[in-house]
């Protein structure tokens, strides 16, 4: 079982300051992107996930710096956000990959789509 942001299933009903829920940011996603198929739908499903997390990273810093009494950061604190930001940057790249191969899937689609015409 996995935790936190390497958790595959996160109750996101409510975000932190009222932000959209994750099936509101997945109806966004798909609206900017109209996904056909299930495949399509699944990036978009997988996309959220990612941008969700990314949007907890914040919160998460956060957290790190307001656990951090001294007046400096500590080493600890240090290493805690490096922990985070290499986080952040494995999701970027993650969310950056999906976004490339479904602009890619659906560039073919409509190449298919014009050859068939």
């Amino acid at each position: 079982m996995k935790h936190g942001l390497y958790a595959r299933s996160i109750d996101f009903r409510t975000g932190p300051n009222n932000a959209p829920t994750r099936e509101g940011l997945t109806t966004h996603l798909a609206q900017d992107f109209r996904p056909e198929g299930r495949y399509e739908r699944a990036l978009i499903a997988r996309m959220a996930e990612i941008w969700w997390r990314l949007d907890d990273l914040g919160a998460i810093e956060m957290a790190v710096l307001e656990g951090n009494s001294a007046p400096r950061v500590t080493t600890r604190t240090a290493r805690a956000l490096g922990r985070v930001a290499g986080v952040e940057m494995r999701l970027l790249r993650a969310l950056d990959a999906l976004v490339n191969l479904l602009e890619r899937r659906q560039a073919l689609r409509e190449r298919i789509g014009k050859a068939d015409r």
